[in-house]
């Protein structure tokens, strides 16, 4: 019997796993895995040495002054009737990527409306990510509605397109290129948890947290996340009810 070499079959598990729960959890994983190594391994030289990178990639975290008024506060665009061009950054969605699928109702809700979706996929690791195959994979999938949006690799250097109205963020680490991003669009937040709630305090707790004082405008999951985020932080939120399937 062929024996599969062991980093190989490490190599499809991961595989496996991203393709299914998606970059965030794929990554959150990885960081645990390394976290258990590190503690767990024998002091001594090159031992228990991991490079554990966040989900933000460390020069956007470093170059939002949320301190001082940004750009796209000083000169917002001008919204007419409509419809209207909306960009959405996210992290690579899985096959079963519970918050995902939340956001693509939202935004398949929009395209009904008449409104334009753009996607953009926000990676902070060295793990390529192929916008097209990700595409293939939402619109095979049955977890997904069917969308006209279309799918890129978010690009600091490109945007998200002069043609934009509002750009939402997702998740903390996509309200760093939400915020530097060029564009005069209006700023939103697609808020379903606490994420600063996930993590031990420290950097990524307060990076997470600090999301919350970038400005933008929140559309919450549930009311309790609502008052949470305009009591606390000052933010100007709409909460929606959450689904339930019968």
């Amino acid at each position: 019997m062929t024996q599969t070499n062991p980093l190989v079959r490490k190599f499809a598990k991961g595989a496996s796993y991203f393709k299914r729960y998606g970059g965030r959890m794929t990554v959150a994983r990885l960081l645990q895995g390394m976290g258990n190594k590190i503690a767990n391994s024998a002091k001594g030289k090159g031992k228990g040495q991991y490079p554990l990178g966040m989900l933000v990639k460390f020069s956007d975290a470093a170059a939002v002054d949320w301190v001082s008024e940004p750009h796209w506060k000083k000169n917002p665009r001008s919204l007419g009737s409509g419809p209207y061009v909306t960009a959405w950054i996210m992290s690579p969605p899985g096959e079963s990527s519970g918050g995902h699928q939340n956001i693509f109702r939202f935004l398949s809700y929009l395209e009904a409306a008449g409104h334009q979706v753009k996607i953009f996929l926000y990676w902070s690791q060295s793990i390529p990510v192929d916008a097209e195959r990700v595409r293939d994979m939402v619109e095979r999938s049955n977890n997904y509605p069917s969308l006209k949006a279309s799918f890129a690799l978010y690009d600091p250097a490109v945007g998200v397109g002069d043609d934009v109205d509002a750009i939402f963020a997702t998740g903390w680490e996509t309200a760093y290129p939400a915020y530097l991003d060029r564009s005069n669009a209006r700023r939103f937040y697609f808020v379903q948890d606490f994420e600063p709630s996930f993590y031990p305090v420290g950097s990524e707790n307060q990076l997470a947290e600090n999301t919350y004082r970038f400005g933008f405008e929140a559309f919450t999951a549930g009311k309790w996340l609502a008052r949470k985020l305009h009591k606390e932080y000052g933010m100007r939120t709409h909460p929606f009810d959450f689904a339930a399937e019968f």
